[in-house]
């Protein structure tokens, strides 16, 4: 009975030793885990910081092409605008010329046909 008793003692203990030792691997399992989480949360954090500051410079990006393209139509636009002017300017002078040309015909002729 004293061999048994003391067998089941020292299972007992065994028992309680296991048992204690697995709730400390347990535990520390799961600090591990709570620190892969905590770890993981501070690099989403990092992740949606970089994401937001790459979706505003896109944003900038986008105004900034925008107000390029409106200033550049813009100065395409006086371009032709000059264009035009020029050309007008162009077809006035040609009459011009077409007209003196005529003058002096008309002067000529009318000289020499009063002499």
């Amino acid at each position: 009975m004293a061999l048994t008793t003391n067998y089941t003692e020292n299972n007992t203990y065994v028992m309680f030793f296991f048992v204690h030792w697995q709730v400390h691997e347990l535990e520390k399992a799961k600090k591990s885990l709570e620190n892969q989480m905590e770890e993981m949360k501070t690099q989403m954090e990092e992740l949606e910081d970089e994401l937001q500051a790459t979706e505003d410079a896109k944003l900038r990006l986008e105004v900034n092409m925008q107000a390029a393209k409106t200033n550049s139509d813009r100065e395409l636009a006086a371009r032709d605008e000059q264009n035009e002017e020029k050309r007008r300017n162009l077809i006035k002078q040609v009459k011009l010329v077409g007209l003196m040309d005529q003058e002096k015909k008309a002067v000529y002729l009318s000289s020499h046909l009063l002499k």
